[in-house]
């Protein structure tokens, strides 16, 4: 359920990318997702189909407006020189 999830709001590509764990912590289950860190952004599709873009700051998830993240995306996959 979680993959098709995954495949829906992002793609199938990046739902390849993934690895979930399962374990028990008192008395319940706990999923860990590890993530391979990707070439390309990834938007993500939110209930209205509407695509955006977050990242990762320290321990919080933060949706970035079109502006901030091309560049964020300019900066972050610029080719190497």
């Amino acid at each position: 359920m979680l993959t098709q999830e995954v495949e829906n709001k992002i793609s199938k590509e990046f739902a390849t990318k993934m690895n979930m764990e399962f374990s028990k912590l008192e008395n319940k289950e706990i999923c860990k997702i590890k993530v391979e860190t990707g070439n390309d952004a990834i938007w993500i599709k939110d209930n209205e189909g509407v695509e955006r873009f977050y990242i990762r700051s320290q321990n919080q998830t933060v949706a970035l407006s079109p502006r901030d993240a091309a560049e964020y995306i300019r900066e972050k996959w610029r080719p190497k020189e």
